[in-house]
Parts: C-alpha cells; structure tokens; sequence
C-alpha cells in the first residue's frame, strides 16, 4: 500500500507529535471476553515479536504504521481516539487459497504471540483465543473471484485484542486496499516500523493526499474528504460522529451529507 505514496510526500514528526507517540504505544491492559482477566500487552514488544514471527514464517512485511484516531491525535491533542489501530503491511502470493493461508497463518501466530505475552499463564491455545477476535475481509469468494478484483479487490485481516475499557488494539494486516480513509481527519498513517525492530525514522503521511491540509482539518476540527462516491459503508455515521463533536464542514458550498447518504 505504502509503495503508492513517494516518501517525498511524508514528514518527520515534530518533539510535540513524538511525545503523544510515545504515550500511545505505553503498555495496555487487554482482557479475556470470557473471564474479564486482564494481562499489560507492551505494544513495541508486541509489534517486535509479532514482526520476527512473521517474518521467520516467510510472510514480508513492508511497513508498520499507526493509522485511525490515534494517528490524528499525534497531530493534535484535541482529537480524541479510542481504538489504537495497528497496520502491518504485507504480502502474499496471488490467489484466494494462498491469501486465505497467509491469513489463516497470521492469525495463528498473533495467538502464538498473545500466548508468549501472558508470561506462561492461560497458555492453552483455545484460553488465548478468548483474548483475540478475528475478523477476515477476503473479498475474494472463490465463484466470483475475478469480478471482485476487477470492481475492488481489497483483502486485509483484522484481529482485536479486548479492552473493557474501550481502548481496544487493533491489529490490521494489509494486502490491498483501494482506500483507507473517509475522512481527511482519519488519513493520517504514521510510520512505526523503527518500533517494530525495523530500521527508518518516524514519519508521516496523509492518504488525503494534502498531508499540509489533513493536520489543518484536524488541528481546527473540519470535515473534507475526496471522490465520496469510493466510500463503501459507515461515511455517513462517522460524519455524523464528527459533527456530534462540533467538527464543521471545510467547504460551505458542499453539502457532504448528501453525498454521503
């Protein structure tokens, strides 16, 4: 996904920006679904582990990135999150059975991960699972499979490690994707590979395409988006999430409502 966006088009983040990194990815507290038990998940060490992991099972990652609210709350405090979206980048050889195995793998292997975390308690596979859900979005069904990458052809994977408390982990493994946003307040991606154990710095980007004019709408709580009619679903609800928080339309003259409806 990344490789679509020129690194010309990122930028180092500032001391203020490094410091609200820093307080996003300290330690969570994430909890079984069953029991309510609660065990600290060190999201670096997370993300270090998890990335050795795939990488020692042949899977290529390309970046690690903080995407969604917390993203756009490194840009500015008054722009509040709740999830911690964690995006991993990867690769897979073409076809839905070898994508639907990558996938299949990482999933296996987050458990592997989320077990090796617990520090040897509830190491039973099935324990473990109670702390990770699973959610694949392989838009691939096997009869029509070529019809859906010629209309989209998205496939990604999404696990959720629980938090009671709201503040859920959530951890998005990318194959392709034809947008990522709806809204220049949720475009921000920041690259954190250097945290995963990678080398690199830590930069951003804006999927808005005006990484200038995204931190603008977020620093004064505006409401802007691009080519409305690619949203697939929930563009209406997250605007009216938005202007539930006072955020205001950047253009008077459009009526994104209604576009979005």
């Amino acid at each position: 996904m990344e490789g679509n966006m020129a690194r010309s088009h990122w930028e180092d983040l500032n001391e203020n920006e490094m410091e609200r990194l820093e307080k996003i990815l300290q330690p969570v507290e994430i909890h079984s679904t069953r029991t309510q038990n609660g065990i600290m998940m060190h999201l670096t060490i997370l993300m270090q582990t998890l990335t050795k992991k795939l990488r020692d099972n042949g899977i290529v990652i390309n970046g690690v990135y903080l995407i969604g609210g917390a993203a756009s709350h490194v840009v500015s405090f008054v722009h509040s999150y709740n999830d911690i979206d964690l995006m991993m980048s990867i690769e897979a050889p073409n076809g839905y059975e070898e994508e639907k195995r990558v996938f299949n793998a990482i999933r296996k292997l987050v458990v592997e991960c989320v077990g090796q975390m617990t520090g040897g308690g509830g190491n039973q596979y099935f324990e473990k699972m109670h702390f990770v859900s699973f959610h694949l979005n392989l838009l691939m069904l096997l009869k029509d499979m070529f019809q859906t990458h010629e209309r989209n052809g998205d496939s990604w994977s999404l696990l959720s490690l629980h938090n009671i408390y709201g503040k859920n982990i959530e951890l998005k493994f990318v194959l392709r994707l034809a947008r990522d946003f709806v809204f220049s307040t949720d475009s921000i991606k920041i690259d954190i590979s250097s945290q995963a154990g990678q080398t690199g710095t830590n930069q951003m980007s804006s999927s808005f395409g005006n990484l200038k004019e995204a931190k603008y709408h977020i620093h004064h709580k505006m409401i802007d988006t691009i080519n409305p009619e690619q949203i697939i679903g929930g563009g209406f609800l997250k605007f009216v999430h938005l202007k539930s928080k006072k955020y205001k339309a950047a253009k008077k003259d459009e009526d994104l409502e209604q576009l979005l409806v």
